[in-house]
């Protein structure tokens, strides 16, 4: 049961629905008796339905039996091995960011660069563990836009695409096929706006394969930015402060000179150490050795900008 709050603001969020679409709610609710969700959630399934009651209710009941095989109300809190979880972090850390956007919607910063699934094979990690870790933050999430001041809004996703290129996206094509089916069927119309920054040359051709698993309703919400520096684009949507930091470090790696904002502070992740040079392999001038040597000043000053 919501408190009285809650209840007051929920009821606001269903008074801004015009009649057939509190008439489908009114009917939804009929249909799934005794076990409808609430309101809600409810107006989810029917938007992703196009408010037809029907639908909804056969979209919903699927999506429950879902969660009961997958027990997601179960291990959406249990963490991985903290070695599993240690590794995955390095390679997909998807999560859900400190306040809002322009327009009050939570922020989800997905970052998509370390996927490759031979890869990742080889440190244990497959792709059940990445969706059990992106299912635990879509739970997060779900909750947020629950709670958020329209969650019939949705939310704003930073789809961080910096590093993926086609032979990983190919290799790896049956996990961005199941993020792209999980949330059209288990998370409908929680996607207000999707930012996809960083996007390499060959971003147009992956994004219109991701887009012909989408329907037209959410492939319409997608918007994609290249560039190594994603601050403009977002500036869009968000205040400055609220920037995810990694989409902003790639401009101090590239530019070792230039100051980067820094942003989200408690999210910030501090770069690995510089690399040592290869041991010359003779007393004339080694082209590798020097050119690793640059890299390692590069990373080096890098790494003091991010501390200032």
């Amino acid at each position: 049961m919501f408190g009285t709050a809650e209840a007051v603001r929920i009821q606001q969020v269903l008074s801004r629905l015009a009649a057939h679409e509190m008439e489908a709610l009114t009917q939804f609710r009929k249909l799934v008796h005794p076990h409808e969700p609430d309101s809600i959630v409810a107006c989810w399934f029917l938007k992703g339905e196009k408010w037809d009651a029907a639908g909804a209710v056969q979209a919903y009941q699927k999506s429950l039996a879902w969660r009961s095989a997958e027990r997601i109300d179960e291990i959406w809190r249990d963490p991985l091995p903290r070695e599993l979880e240690s590794s995955m972090d390095e390679f997909f850390a998807p999560r859900l960011c400190e306040g809002s956007d322009r327009k009050g919607r939570p922020i989800m910063y997905v970052p998509y660069g370390g996927i490759d699934l031979p890869t990742l094979a080889e440190r244990g990690i497959t792709q059940r563990h990445l969706i059990r870790r992106y299912i635990q933050e879509m739970e997060k999430l779900r909750l947020a836009i629950h709670a958020s001041r329209d969650p019939l809004a949705g939310h704003l996703m930073i789809a961080d695409v910096f590093g993926v290129n086609p032979v990983h996206f190919m290799r790896s094509w049956s996990f961005f096929a199941e993020v792209s089916t999980l949330g059209n069927e288990n998370y409908p119309e929680l996607l207000g706006c999707c930012c996809v920054v960083r996007a390499p040359p060959a971003g147009l051709w992956m994004l219109s394969r991701v887009k012909t698993l989408l329907s037209p309703d959410s492939a319409s919400k997608i918007e994609m930015h290249s560039g190594p520096d994603a601050t403009e684009a977002l500036l869009m949507h968000m205040d400055a402060g609220k920037i995810p930091m990694e989409v902003t470090m790639a401009k101090v790696e590239a530019y070792a000179g230039a100051q980067s904002t820094r942003c989200c502070p408690a999210c910030f992740v501090q770069p690995p150490p510089p690399p040592s040079p290869p041991p010359a392999t003779s007393s004339a001038p080694d082209l590798d050795a020097r050119v690793a040597e640059a890299m390692a000043s590069i990373h080096a000053n890098a790494y003091e900008i991010w501390q200032s």
